[in-house]
């Protein structure tokens, strides 16, 4: 930690603060649904690659949760369908991934993510087109997975594309990302569902491009898109990422997983990205009490007398 502070008679000065991502709580939204695309109770039928932290199988979560807890953060699994987005749910914690769900949130849902986003809140997300059940039962290009996910990030400048049925992907992360510490990084996907950006949009940015060919278009309302891999958009004081599918956090599946090229170090620092709080004090004009420094560290409210 970086701290820098000049000295004046009972004023504070201007103080400079690198804080390292912090512990952050995690929530993991899920959801639960069977081949042919019906929507389970919990306990009911045999649900279709559910994704669950607590699956040590080749498509569980398990390795994610550990890399997860290895930097020292808290993640818990929540059931879509049981989950509402109050303030009271939301504002327990720093981060929400949005994993393999089906729940259309409602405009209220999604107006306390959006307050919870600009006071610092960070989200992940990703599409597949599994959302909707087994594809060779309900078809690659079935859009489930692509209308939950353009649900909660449409507004913000982004949307994903519908299965493109395409195979395996491998894209270097772009030299001068925002997360500078995936710059030249791989991640690999099978880039089912790459996320569109306007071209004129300079709000969005492209962490990791999708320079393949993108046929499957249906469903877009974004004309002549650029394509991402995986893309930020700042939101006020938060932050969301959207990557294009799910394989690179499998433990071993086929194709692509979280062992697979540098997966587990872009996730990692994308997790870390978002559980970050900086702080940055500017000098008041005058002196004030010192009660109105209390949203910052007793440790580093330094009052230095002559």
């Amino acid at each position: 930690m970086l701290i820098k502070t000049l000295k004046s008679s009972f004023v504070f000065c201007t103080l400079l603060i690198a804080l390292p991502s912090q512990a952050a709580m995690i929530a993991y939204v899920h959801g639960r649904v069977a081949d042919d695309g019906t929507i389970l109770e919990e306990g009911e039928g045999s649900a279709f690659d559910p994704m669950l932290l607590s699956d040590t199988g080749r498509k569980g979560l398990s390795e994610f949760k550990l890399l997860v807890e290895s930097e020292g953060h808290t993640i818990s699994g929540y059931r879509d369908k049981d989950t509402q987005l109050t303030t009271q749910f939301i504002s327990q914690f720093d981060v929400v991934i949005f994993g393999l769900h089906q729940k259309i949130w409602s405009q209220s849902e999604k107006a306390v993510l959006d307050a919870w986003l600009n006071a610092g809140g960070g989200m992940f997300i990703y599409s597949d087109s599994a959302s909707g059940g087994k594809f060779d039962v309900v078809g690659a290009q079935n859009p489930v997975g692509q209308n939950v996910t353009n649900n909660l990030i449409a507004s913000y400048g982004m949307e994903v594309t519908v299965d493109q049925a395409d195979g395996i992907t491998a894209q270097r992360a772009v030299a001068n990302a925002a997360i500078a510490s995936i710059s030249s990084k791989i991640l690999k996907g099978e880039g089912v569902s790459p996320v569109a950006i306007a071209k004129n949009n300079t709000t969005v940015e492209v962490l990791v491009p999708y320079p393949r060919d993108v046929n499957k278009r249906q469903g877009l309302t974004i004309a002549d898109p650029d394509f991402a891999s995986l893309a930020l958009r700042p939101v006020g004081d938060g932050n969301i990422v959207v990557m294009f599918d799910r394989q690179p956090m499998w433990n071993e599946g086929p194709g692509s997983n979280i062992q697979e090229q540098n997966n587990r170090e872009i996730l990692r620092e994308v997790l870390n990205f978002l559980a970050e709080r900086p702080v940055v004090t500017e000098p008041p004009d005058s002196p004030r009490p010192a009660g109105e420094y209390s949203n910052v560290a007793p440790l580093l409210n330094l009052l230095l007398d002559d």
